[in-house]
C-alpha cells in the first residue's frame, strides 16, 4: 500500500533516504491515506499524539520501536501533569493518545482482510495496554437549570448580529440544542438553507457531522419556534459566530454566572446532548440513538446515559403485586 501510494504521488514515501519514523510516517502516509476527510478536532488529536511522541521520544525509526519504549512512553504520560497543572494526566487522556499511537503503529504494519491500507513497512507492529478509565459521570441537566438559564440571557451583550438581540441569539442556542442533541461543531456551521420549513426538519451534509455521515434532524415546536426567532434577512448562518472556541466559551460561562449557577456546577453545551439522549432512551432507545447520528447503541450507552436516571424511572413504573403496596413491610 506504502509503494502504490508513492507511486500515486510520483515521489519517494519518505525522503533522504532516513528510514521511516512515526512522525514521518504520519505526515507521509497516514494523514493523507486515513484522516483525508477527517473531522478537524480527530486530525488536532492524532497530531498532539504524534508531537507528545517526538518530544518524549525523540522519533525513532518504525523498526526500532519495542513493547519497552511504548511502557516507558506510557509511564511517562503517567507522571506528566494533565490539564490541570496540580493534577496528573487521566488515564482517559492517556488512553486516548495511546489508542491514536497504536493505530499508527499498526497501520505501518502488514495489510490483510481488516488492515487493507496498511503501509507494509514493519513487519509485527508492538503493542501497548492502555490503562483501565472509567467514563464521566453523565451529567443530566434539570428543566429547572434551564429556566434559570434561559432567563438569564436577558443580560448578554454579545454576539451582535444585525438588529438580533443577543438574549434571542443565546436562547435558541439553548432550546435548539436541547431538542436536537447537535454537538456545538455542528451548530456553528448549520446554514438556512438546510431547513426543510414543511418537512420539519434539518437536513446536514457530512461534511457539518463528526461522523461525516449525512444526518437528518426532526424539528419539534420548541426548535422550530426558536429558530424563527432569530432568522435574519440576508443572513447565510444559523449561529453566525466570529470568535474562537475560547471566546465561546468565555461567553457561556458568563450567561451561566448570569444565571447564578456556581462555577463548580457549570455545565457545557454537551452536556444537554446527554440529556437528551438520557430522556429519550428512556420511551424510545433507538430513537437516542439515531437522534445523535451514532452507527449503533455502543457509544450512547456508554457515554451519553444517565443509567441510574433511565433505571429509577422504570423501577418507579414498575407494577407491582397488590400485597406489596396494601400491606407495609413492618406489619408483616
Amino acid at each position: 500500500a506504502a509503494d502504490k501510494w508513492a507511486a500515486v504521488k510520483g515521489e519517494n514515501l519518505f525522503h533522504h533516504g532516513d528510514a521511516p519514523t512515526l512522525c514521518s510516517f504520519y505526515e507521509s502516509y497516514y494523514k493523507p491515506v486515513r484522516l483525508s476527510d477527517a473531522a478537524r478536532t480527530t486530525k488536532i488529536t492524532y497530531e498532539s499524539a504524534v508531537l507528545r511522541w517526538r518530544l518524549v521520544t525523540g522519533d525513532p525509526p518504525l523498526e526500532s520501536i519495542t513493547v519497552e519504549l511504548l511502557a516507558k512512553f506510557r509511564e511517562y504520560l503517567v507522571q506528566s501533569p494533565g490539564k490541570y497543572l496540580w493534577k496528573r494526566m487521566s488515564h482517559n487522556t492517556i488512553a486516548k493518545i495511546l489508542l491514536h499511537i497504536q493505530a499508527l503503529l499498526d497501520k505501518a504494519g502488514p495489510p490483510g482482510p481488516r488492515n487493507r491500507d496498511a503501509a507494509g513497512i514493519i513487519e509485527r507492529p508492538p503493542w501497548i495496554r492502555r490503562p483501565r478509565t472509567e467514563p464521566k459521570p453523565v451529567r443530566v441537566i434539570e428543566p429547572e437549570v434551564l429556566n434559570t438559564v434561559y432567563d438569564a440571557a436577558v443580560g448578554m451583550e454579545s454576539p451582535r448580529i444585525g438588529t438580533l438581540k443577543p438574549a434571542k441569539w443565546w436562547r435558541a442556542l439553548i432550546a435548539v440544542t436541547y431538542n436536537t442533541g447537535l454537538r456545538r461543531g455542528t451548530l456553528q456551521q448549520l446554514r438556512w438553507e438546510w431547513v426543510d420549513w414543511q418537512g420539519r426538519v434539518i437536513a446536514i451534509p457530512p461534511g457539518a457531522i463528526k461522523s461525516r455521515r449525512a444526518h437528518i434532524t426532526p424539528l419539534n415546536d420548541a426548535a422550530l419556534e426558536h429558530l424563527r426567532s432569530i432568522q435574519v434577512a440576508g443572513q447565510e448562518m444559523i449561529f453566525p459566530w466570529n470568535l474562537t472556541n475560547r471566546g465561546f466559551y468565555y461567553q457561556w460561562h458568563r450567561l451561566l454566572d448570569l444565571a447564578g449557577i456556581p462555577r463548580k456546577n457549570h455545565f457545557g453545551l454537551h452536556d444537554l446532548r446527554k440529556t437528551l439522549a438520557t430522556n429519550l432512551w428512556g420511551s424510545n432507545p433507538e430513537a437516542a440513538v439515531v437522534a445523535l447520528g451514532h452507527r449503533d447503541s455502543t457509544v450512547t450507552m456508554g457515554h451519553y446515559l444517565d443509567k441510574t436516571r433511565i433505571v429509577a424511572a422504570a423501577l418507579n413504573a414498575l407494577p407491582q403485586p397488590s400485597a406489596f403496596t396494601q400491606h407495609s413491610a413492618s406489619q408483616a
